[in-house]
């Protein structure tokens, strides 16, 4: 029986099936071009090829292009044995014709992306706007893939005749289910919960009703089973309507034609004959939410700004969305916007700022409320001591005698780094102006000194001074890793300015080494984080080396390191007159 309808179909069949295989073929051509020029004219002809295939009935076309991929593959095995053979001749596939333009694109995309990281975080209306992703991905933004991906797959949901449904089935396996999850599974990589989940749900539809549909189960008799099913799909869809008026009017849109698409399809299922006509209208209402939202979305890809607005959320309930115009909000890569946070914090506020790692929350050592309050920000923050971070010795350049030579030395070896060293308490700490904030810093006999390897952090701290740190997180809670972050975790109550820098590039803790008993050539690590336990060790070992031969050449020559300390110059340049 299924013969018999394949041969009865075959005219219509074959091309269905071969007209979305070519267009992802005719994409990979599109993509490689950038790579090679001859595996991307293989991949060209293998396109030509699928659609001759289907539609040549006099079978020209497929032997012309059947001979001319295999001339084209015999061509690159050539050049790749005279590559693996070192031999003299050289074989061409198109590699160094493309290196001007692939140069002059990346120049082209890392332009946009520095006018994105600097002006869009400069102009104060985009710096929580531009863009929501909250952490850093490899993985670029797919979501216009994933929209145009949804029209095809309403079209072809909505307008195969009843008679051939099946013809649908490639097109919504391949864009409704293979594309839709690939998109989905990236955006949750990207920290895009909504997103993500909305496409899989997509996903989820396409790949289940759109097989049943195109394998013609939509049967009265199958109504009841058919309606639990589709009931399901139309909570959960019900479920991100009410997510989506909390993110923007586009995503709102798309929901309610998605639901009641569902809920069109639904009535067919259960006999309602008008189910269908409604289905029709309603999914060309859906395809074109889904095309704004596509060239919404590629154009601020490519361009690096919002042309067409996606448009704000119908209810506004987070603190990002409400209070952001009650904060100063500073460009990290301007030397303005790191004064402004520098005067900030000399005025007494408490900011969140970026770091080596993750964003924290820093106050002045000299303006003893602003560490108090930063202290009470964090929820049992008797068990998350408040750090102190410098940008060169000489802000702690009274330390040095209580300290140790040993210690100092060690400190100029792991500094600027992401290690925080733990030392002993003294009256060095007085230097700092915590005066009757000192208790809120470190333990009672010791406190947490670090340099930081960041250029922006250090030179804010140039400017304002030393400065005590805490995570600009409650306690408890994951990492803040977006400038978006800092105000949605803490809000405008617990932080006066942000300096904002983007995503963080290294999501990692820092070490933290007890340097107590440094002296007796002994550390301990109260936390291993970004720099190894080993490397740390390492340079331990060889200050302690250092310090050693030191110590023995001064035991074999006091009498000269005496007589060298304590030489009249004056006499010196009498004898050599002399």
């Amino acid at each position: 029986m299924y013969i018999r309808i394949l041969r009865q179909y075959s005219d219509i069949l074959f091309p269905s099936v071969s007209v979305p295989v070519s267009f992802i073929v005719l994409l990979l051509a599109v993509i490689l071009i950038y790579k090679e020029i001859l595996l991307s004219l293989q991949y060209l002809f293998l396109t030509a090829l699928i659609l001759a295939i289907a539609f040549d009935t006099q079978q020209y076309a497929v032997s012309v292009l059947s001979w001319a991929i295999f001339i084209l593959n015999v061509y690159g095995y050539i050049s790749v044995l005279c590559k693996s053979f070192s031999f003299k001749i050289s074989v061409p596939v198109g590699q160094k014709g493309l290196e001007e333009i692939r140069s002059r694109l990346c120049a082209k995309k890392q332009f946009r992306s520095n006018k994105i990281g600097v002006d869009d975080i400069d102009n104060s209306k985009n710096v929580f706007e531009s863009d929501s992703m909250l952490g850093f991905s490899k993985y670029v933004s797919l979501d216009c893939v994933g929209f145009i991906a949804n029209i095809i797959s309403v079209l072809a949901f909505i307008w195969v005749p009843k008679s051939i449904t099946f013809l649908s089935l490639p097109w919504e396996l391949m864009y409704g289910c293979c594309i839709q999850f690939a998109v989905g599974f990236i955006g949750f990589s990207r920290g895009q919960t909504f997103e993500s989940s909305s496409f899989l749900i997509f996903a989820s539809f396409w790949s289940i009703w759109g097989t049943i549909r195109s394998l013609n189960l939509f049967r009265t008799d199958l109504g009841m089973s058919l309606g639990v099913g589709l009931s399901s799909f139309l909570l959960v869809g019900v479920l991100l309507l009410g997510i989506s008026i909390t993110v923007n009017k586009t995503w709102t849109s798309i929901f309610v034609c998605f639901d009641l698409l569902i809920l069109s399809t639904l009535l067919q299922a259960v006999g309602v004959e008008e189910g269908y006509i409604a289905e029709r209208i309603i999914g060309v209402a859906l395809s074109l939410s889904f095309l704004y939202a596509f060239l919404s979305s590629a154009i601020h890809m490519y361009l690096g700004k919002e042309i067409l607005p996606l448009g704000k959320p119908l209810q506004e309930i987070n603190k990002i969305q409400k209070h952001h115009d009650q904060m100063l909000r500073a460009p990290a890569r301007r030397a303005r916007g790191v004064k402004e946070i520098a005067e900030t914090l000399k005025a007494g506020g408490i900011c969140g700022i970026p770091s080596d790692t993750v964003y924290i929350l820093v106050a002045c050592c000299n303006q003893p409320e602003a560490v108090e309050r930063a202290y009470k920000t964090k929820k049992q923050a008797e068990d998350r001591p408040m750090s102190v971070w410098i940008s060169n010795f000489q802000q702690i350049e009274s330390a040095r005698q209580e300290l140790g030579e040993l210690l100092w030395d060690f400190l100029h070896e792991v500094w600027p780094s992401s290690i925080s060293v733990v030392v002993k308490r003294g009256n060095w700490v007085k230097s700092l102006g915590l005066e009757e904030s000192e208790k809120y810093v470190g333990r009672p006999d010791s406190i947490a000194l670090r340099i930081p390897d960041s250029t922006i952090t250090c030179h804010l701290i140039d400017q304002c001074g030393p400065v005590t740190v805490t995570s600009a997180n409650p306690t408890g809670e994951g990492d803040t890793t977006h400038h978006l972050q800092v105000l949605a975790k803490l809000g405008v109550e617990n932080c006066d300015g942000i300096l904002c820098d983007g995503p963080s590039r290294d999501n990692a803790i820092s070490t933290v080494v007890d340097c107590r008993e440094i002296d007796s050539g002994k550390i301990s690590f109260f936390r291993i984080g970004l720099t190894p336990k080993s490397t740390v060790l390492e340079i331990l070992n060889t200050l302690l080396k250092k310090h050693k031969k030191d110590q023995e050449k001064s035991a074999e020559n006091p009498v000269n390191n005496a007589t060298t300390n304590h030489v009249n110059h004056a006499f010196e340049s009498q004898n050599e007159d002399a």
